[in-house]
């Protein structure tokens, strides 16, 4: 017995869409201000109304995310329609990564395992694949590169300067990922003039993202400083320390981690045509891990195409070894296994998606609406969903200060509060860089338009601001 691959197609189309349905299905009313989604948002806006990155506000990342979600917002005017597309992207994904695996070995049950392993990756499905965040974007640029590059000979070129340079430009690690995987490529060729052949060939992609990327640091006032030096310059935290974090708050994720490590090292190991790219893939997992001097466990997503790798050389290796004599027990096993993961993770993830139904939060959208702007807006999601422009532009985004161990100073908050017609106190980042002091006294001083769990709204009512209704 042999799972075909068109019954595993069938297969992952139908878990797919009932994923992308599932994610779907309170997604209009859904919440998450505490995800960078909004800082990415309020980026693009000010982006798209002329201000320059990184010299006019604070940025640490490549520009391609904000300019995406600016240029949707003036297009669609909702975030919620953004959604909407980003995680159809997400799920096409899942297919493109399948696609991508069968091509490379026919054996669609190993990229089956792969692919729903992947597809509730816990750390990352929990949120990244509906509210918006650049590592799972750069992700989809990595799949169409991998995907090109098995059609050679008839491989495009111009696809992959082109997906190289978006990838790059949504991610800056996703250069240094796309060198490993282009490395792999040519070490993969059995002889050395094949090998000089197809490294002429991945010179361009590199190359022109490369490129690129020094000319905007050249151009860009500040890029650099942001993007590059930030990360090294923020408070180095040890490698057994992020260890620590991944055990701790990934534990859903664990059979994942530990399943796709193995399938690395048995890849690299015992898999002859696949050994330059599990260690090119380890590579990815790595810079995932203990590339910036700062780490959180959501870093990881970046490297959920090198753990999907893992698993599927895990299950090739025992597929092959054991069929066709026990081909049984390999189905069992593999079942199993991936019945375990899935009882982790779906209770969780099928628990955020039902009950992830926020009014109370649109509620708070609608009174900054009503109340109008310039707004003073910590967590800049609020002002993206209303539409009403924030007095803070985030030429210090709070969260930056955070990590950095600072804070606005006294005179700076009440530059703040004089520009604003609006204040939102909400419960995830106003506390952090606003004494709690100061946040009471603005409760007391300012007349109260909305106030519940996610946020109160107040009405400055400056002079220079419309009056409001009562």
């Amino acid at each position: 017995m042999r799972l075909k691959e068109s019954h595993a197609w069938v297969f992952l189309v139908v878990a797919v869409s009932a994923l992308f349905v599932a994610q779907l299905w309170n997604l209009r009313l859904a919440a998450a201000p505490y995800t960078d989604e909004g800082v990415y948002a309020e980026q693009g806006r000010l982006l798209l109304s002329g201000r320059v990155p990184h010299r006019d506000f604070f940025l640490v990342q490549m520009p391609l995310l904000p300019a995406a979600i600016g240029a949707g917002l003036k297009i669609f005017d909702s975030m919620y329609v953004l959604r909407v597309l980003y995680l159809f992207l997400n799920s096409i994904g899942v297919l493109l990564l399948f696609r991508y695996l069968v091509a490379t070995r026919k054996a669609p049950l190993a990229a089956l395992a792969a692919c729903l392993f992947f597809a509730t990756y816990h750390e990352m499905v929990d949120h990244d694949f509906r509210f918006l965040a650049v590592r799972q974007l750069a992700n989809l640029f990595l799949f169409g590169i991998l995907l090109n590059s098995v059609r050679r000979p008839k491989a495009s070129t111009t696809v992959a300067v082109v997906l190289c340079c978006l990838g790059t430009f949504t991610f800056l690690p996703f250069l240094v990922d796309a060198g490993f995987i282009y490395a792999a490529l040519v070490f993969s060729e059995p002889n050395r003039s094949a090998r000089l052949a197809l490294a002429r060939t991945y010179v361009a992609p590199l190359g022109a993202a490369a490129l690129l990327v020094l000319v905007y640091f050249a151009l860009v006032p500040g890029s650099f400083d942001q993007v590059v030096l930030f990360q090294r310059e923020r408070p180095f935290m040890p490698y057994s320390e992020r260890l620590t974090w991944i055990l701790q708050y990934s534990t859903s994720d664990l059979l994942f981690y530990g399943l796709g490590l193995v399938g690395l090292l048995v890849g690299a190991a015992f898999m002859r045509g696949h050994r330059a790219f599990s260690i090119a893939m380890f590579g990815t997992l790595v810079v995932s891990v203990a590339a910036g001097a700062g780490f959180y466990p959501h870093y990881l997503v970046a490297a959920a195409p090198a753990l999907a790798w893992g698993v599927f050389c895990a299950v090739t290796f025992a597929w092959e070894r054991l069929a066709p004599r026990s081909v049984s027990p390999v189905f069992l096993v593999v079942a199993i296994v991936l019945s375990i993961h899935l009882g982790i993770v779906l209770p969780s993830l099928t628990r955020e998606w039902a009950s992830n139904s926020y009014p109370e939060f649109y509620q708070v959208v609608e009174a900054i609406r009503d109340s109008g702007g310039p707004v003073l807006a910590f967590e800049p999601i609020y002002a993206v969903e209303s539409g009403i422009p924030a007095v803070y532009h985030f030429n210090e985004d709070v969260r930056s200060l955070g990590i950095m161990g600072k804070s606005l100073t006294p005179g700076q908050i009440r530059e703040l509060e004089a520009q604003a017609c609006t204040i939102l106190i909400e419960p995830f980042s106003a506390s952090r860089v606003v004494p709690q002091a100061t946040l009471d006294a603005w409760r007391a001083k300012y007349p109260t338009r909305v106030s519940n769990w996610w946020g109160t709204v107040l009405e400055t009512r400056h002079a220079d601001c419309a009056k409001r209704s009562p």
